[in-house]
């Protein structure tokens, strides 16, 4: 898939858990499918977990790709996070100021849902 080079592949050597974000648009669903392929393939026993980001859950189109994705988590032996990235004007400008939303707009609902993220992933080594 496209943007998984050489430093990529490494990095999932050396990891045991790969966190894949993507967003539910058609081809984000055919690049998931081949990147978990690859990850399987160099590291079977890798716990990959998935993120939605960009995410619009008021757009059918985002609904259906959606359904897909909650779908297909048996199927390609995947976890899906819990938590969502919302499309968020303050991520994008926290993106362009180079700084953590966190601190570039810490009152912002893509603030709070990286603070999920954050909370739901700690649970999940904890175990």
């Amino acid at each position: 898939p496209p943007g998984l080079h050489t430093a990529s592949s490494q990095a999932i050597l050396a990891c045991d858990r790969v966190v894949i974000p993507i967003v539910c648009q058609d081809l984000s669903l055919k690049g998931l499918a081949e990147a978990i392929l690859l990850i399987k393939e160099q590291k079977p026993k890798a716990i990959i977990d998935v993120l939605r980001t960009r995410h619009r859950k008021n757009l059918n189109e985002y609904r259906d790709n959606e359904l897909i994705v909650v779908e297909s988590q048996e199927e390609f032996g995947y976890n899906l996070f819990k938590s969502t990235i919302p499309e968020n004007t303050k991520v994008g400008l926290a993106v362009r100021e180079q700084q953590p939303v966190v601190v570039c707009s810490p009152r912002s609902s893509g603030a709070k849902a990286y603070a999920d993220l954050a909370d739901e992933y700690l649970s999940l080594i904890d175990r």
